[in-house]
């Protein structure tokens, strides 16, 4: 269970955003929503130990992520999560395939590319394996940042705004893969998004104010 407890966090000097606590079951989704400023993004990175929190408790796998170390964090969030970030990062100098590979070897996972095909082609983006990432369009980048997240089989999936750059018949693929991982996989699902048409999946949300 993901238990948030007494949540804050101090983006800057003169800003700190309060949470409100809650608790989200193995294999259930939370959609969170809310107005740009609300605090969506920060809770994602805080919940995957990139940011620490000046108050209150974040718990997963009977492990209190914020108070990992930074080393600690790095290795709990390789095991366990997988996070598709809104701007995700990539090594320009590696190509799609060559950037999975390494998400793997990260991982300590062993490189297996039936898994990498499955996933990619799950996503519609299997024809762009061996292209260049400056290549790539702001969509395809999503759905790459995607696979990436999904790619090592996590416990929880941590996605920030996952169908912002996409029409809607992409934006219905992805729904229904994250419906498929989530049912076959015992899989969380957290996703920070003001996207309505992902409302009528996500029956649990959290709207979060200014």
């Amino acid at each position: 269970m993901l238990i948030v407890k007494n949540l804050k966090v101090q983006v800057s000097q003169f800003k700190e955003i309060s949470y409100p606590s809650f608790s989200l079951a193995e294999s259930e989704k939370l959609l969170i929503s809310g107005n740009s400023g609300s605090g969506k993004t920060t809770l994602l990175y805080t919940i995957a130990g990139l940011l620490k929190p000046s108050q209150g408790e974040i718990i997963w796998k009977n492990t209190t992520i914020s108070q990992l170390s930074k080393k600690q964090a790095d290795a709990f969030r390789a095991r366990y999560i997988g996070f598709a970030t809104q701007k995700p990062f990539f090594i320009d100098s590696l190509n799609v395939l060559q950037n999975l590979v390494l998400a793997q070897k990260i991982a300590q996972q062993t490189v297996h590319m039936p898994s990498i095909q499955q996933t990619v082609a799950a996503l519609g983006i299997e024809h762009i394996l061996h292209q260049r990432i400056q290549s790539l369009s702001a969509g395809e980048l999503q759905r790459l940042s995607l696979a990436r997240s999904l790619l090592n089989r996590p416990a929880l999936l941590l996605a920030d705004e996952p169908t912002a750059n996409l029409d809607d018949h992409n934006c219905q693929a992805i729904l229904q893969l994250l419906l498929d991982v989530a049912q076959h996989q015992n899989l969380t699902i957290l996703v920070a998004s003001h996207d309505k048409r992902l409302f009528e999946l996500f029956k649990n949300r959290l709207t979060l104010s200014n």
